[in-house]
């Protein structure tokens, strides 16, 4: 009688087609996602340009003082200074800007990848936001 000894040899490896296989969906799925990631970037810089606009604009409001002399037409325009608003959260690549005479306008242009369309957002004292296709109206 002949026993044939059988014995099971365990995988230690991936083949290389295993690994090429992963590393062609990894890349696939990248190439779908990161698109779509360096939009959402792009939205989320926009949303906060926005905000610190507004929240410019409201402290600009909220500080109103026609009897303080050192103020142009009763505002505080010191409330940005060379370039960098004091009471906004948006980080150092976005410089602020008001233009005054009877009324102001409030500006920010945005150094934050190749958003060409809003790289420079306005808000006017009557509420006019530019351009329109980035405030979302």
């Amino acid at each position: 009688m002949f026993i044939k000894n059988s014995t099971k040899v365990a995988s230690l490896g991936m083949t290389l087609i295993e690994v090429s296989t992963v590393i062609l969906l990894v890349g696939i799925i990248a190439s779908i996602a990161y698109p779509s990631y360096q939009q959402h970037l792009m939205r989320s810089h926009r949303a906060n340009v926005q905000t610190d606009l507004l929240t410019l604009q409201l402290q600009l409001e909220a500080r109103y003082d026609r009897s303080n002399p050192s103020f142009i037409n009763g505002y505080d325009f010191q409330i940005v200074s060379e370039g960098q608003c004091t009471v906004c959260n948006s980080s150092s690549n976005v410089e602020f800007a008001i233009t005054s005479a009877a009324t102001y306008t409030l500006q920010a242009t945005s150094h934050f990848g190749d958003d060409d369309v809003c790289n420079t957002m306005t808000l006017t004292q009557a509420q006019h936001k530019a351009p329109t296709l980035c405030w979302g109206q």
